[in-house]
């Protein structure tokens, strides 16, 4: 179903909000950006709380959504709990979109755990960051950290426009991989449909654009899990996806054993810094 933003449009919207107080230059960390808190409408009607990060200078700026990990909204991000910051992103020369999902955060609805409402959230933070006259609309991606990416991955393939690329940061794969993780009392265990709306794997082969994925040795949720990276991999390769890529590996190989980044956190930033950089910069 092609999803359309409420009345009014994002772009009458986001001019409002540059003409109100809400228009915030702050100074973070050292560096300058632009600051926007913005209220976005899902196609269902549900009012989602977002935050826009704009450097200072720049036009057709390259742009990311971050969708964040389990149970996360923007304050986890926010706050440096994850692997990368808007502010971090901004100063590389992005403009960075984050939300609360619904049902979490300032965001009305309910938890959907990366399922269809979650990755509509996804496509209508995508389509206002696009819109953003600053930022090229032709070259904005979607990050998905942990179990974002079902939200991420799941968006990326319903957008009737696809979006640059998407990129899968240590993201379960399926019902396995999610259990392995997260434990046998998870919602939708039994559910056939729950999991065919949310397993990464199967969203995955419907992509129409790049694919990268990057896993460190011990994931950060399940040391040790490592059949989500490879099943992933297998997933794009059976599809024939155009592009898709693990860690550091020529786009496009299936290995049996992947190269697999080091651990910890600042490996991790450093690894999503460099990749996210190396996929603005691509021709497609």
């Amino acid at each position: 179903m092609e999803m359309q933003l409420l009345e009014p449009t994002t772009v009458a919207r986001l001019r409002r909000v540059e003409r109100s107080v809400l228009r915030l230059a702050r100074r973070l960390r050292g560096g300058e950006m632009e600051v926007l808190d913005l209220s976005l409408t899902s196609t269902a009607g549900y009012t989602l709380a977002a935050r826009l990060f704009l450097p200072l200078e720049g036009t057709a700026l390259p742009g990311v959504v971050l969708c964040p990990d389990k149970n996360d909204g923007m304050a986890a991000l926010l706050a440096g709990e994850a692997p990368v910051s808007p502010a971090g992103l901004c100063r590389l020369g992005f403009a960075v979109l984050v939300f609360d999902p619904a049902g979490r955060g300032a965001s009305w609805g309910e938890e959907d755990q990366g399922g269809p409402e979650h990755q509509d959230n996804v496509a209508v933070a995508w389509r206002t960051l696009s819109e953003v006259s600053r930022v090229d609309a032709a070259r904005v991606g979607i990050v998905g950290l942990g179990a974002g990416s079902f939200m991420a991955v799941g968006a990326a393939a319903s957008l009737g426009t696809a979006p640059h690329w998407v990129l899968d940061w240590e993201g379960p794969a399926d019902r396995d991989t999610v259990v392995s993780t997260q434990g046998d009392g998870v919602l939708g265990t039994d559910d056939e449909t729950w999991w065919r709306d949310r397993a990464a794997s199967g969203l995955v082969r419907r992509l129409k654009c790049p694919y990268a994925r990057l896993q460190a040795e011990d994931d950060h949720a399940c040391p040790g899990e490592l059949r989500h990276a490879l099943r992933m991999m297998w997933a794009c390769d059976e599809a024939g996806l155009a592009w898709f890529q693990i860690n550091d590996h020529p786009p496009g190989e299936a290995t049996g054993r992947p190269v697999w980044l080091a651990s910890g956190v600042l490996a991790a930033r450093q690894a999503l810094h460099r990749k996210m950089l190396a996929l603005s910069r691509m021709e497609l």
